[in-house]
């Protein structure tokens, strides 16, 4: 079996509060934002984890607009790939800003939690904003339904409170097990002496736990919105 790599796609970038992210906590602060899928590198596949998007299809959401950086195709490019090469696109949830561009991927598989299919497809009303049905309806999905290893070196783990059925992709590094949260959140939330649920969450108690049992399982982490790699 050989080791992943973990690369942040940058796509797009906002300027927000911290305290958005951080749980009743770092409101005097502002963080700038990362919007991205990230591609996970092996010697025997590449995984997407989410498709990005970009600031179109972000303002098809309720949030403030984003900026543009750089688009999926010429990310992809910097690593020798276009969108057929990826093998699997793996959905940590279903939310706007993390499904805009699935249609694109109809040739791989593309792994979601039955949880989170089912809360996307009926979401409780006052998440409803969150997801746009046109990203995925239609999508074949291969549906999953908890902790599952997906490949050699590659498994996801269910993490859910930010959103019904969250998931977080777990891979063997060189490095150590590294995740990728399926969490709303920064690298701020990962603080040692202060670590914070998302600032945007349907159950803080499941959140609270996802993010205890995420940090049991990984020695590294990538939070969703920051491109930096945070030893646990």
């Amino acid at each position: 079996m050989s080791a992943y790599t973990v690369h942040p796609l940058q796509m797009a970038k906002a300027e927000r509060s911290t305290g958005g992210y951080t749980y009743l906590r770092n409101h005097d602060e502002t963080s700038s934002v990362f919007y991205g899928p990230f591609l996970l590198k092996s010697a025997d596949r590449n995984v997407l984890v989410d498709t990005g998007c970009d600031a179109v299809s972000y303002a098809a959401g309720p949030l403030a607009p984003v900026e543009d950086v750089v688009s999926l195709e010429e990310n992809l490019s910097r690593f020798g790939l276009t969108i057929e090469k990826i093998d699997a696109v793996v959905l940590t949830h279903l939310h706007f800003d993390h499904t805009a561009f699935l249609r694109l991927f109809n040739h791989c598989p593309k792994f979601v939690q039955e949880r989170e299919l089912r809360s996307a497809r009926n979401p409780h009303p006052y998440f409803s904003c969150f997801y746009v049905p046109r990203f995925f309806q239609g999508v074949d999905f291969e549906v999953i339904d908890g902790d599952l290893a997906l490949f050699p070196g590659l498994e996801v783990a269910l993490a859910p409170g930010h959103s019904a059925g969250s998931q977080a992709v777990i891979v063997e590094t060189n490095e150590g097990r590294t995740a990728v949260s399926g969490f709303c959140c920064l690298a701020k939330n990962f603080a040692k002496d202060n670590f914070a649920v998302p600032g945007i969450h349907e159950n803080f108690e499941e959140s609270y736990n996802s993010m205890l049992k995420l940090m049991r399982l990984a020695d590294i982490v990538y939070a969703n919105h920051s491109a930096e790699a945070i030893r646990l």
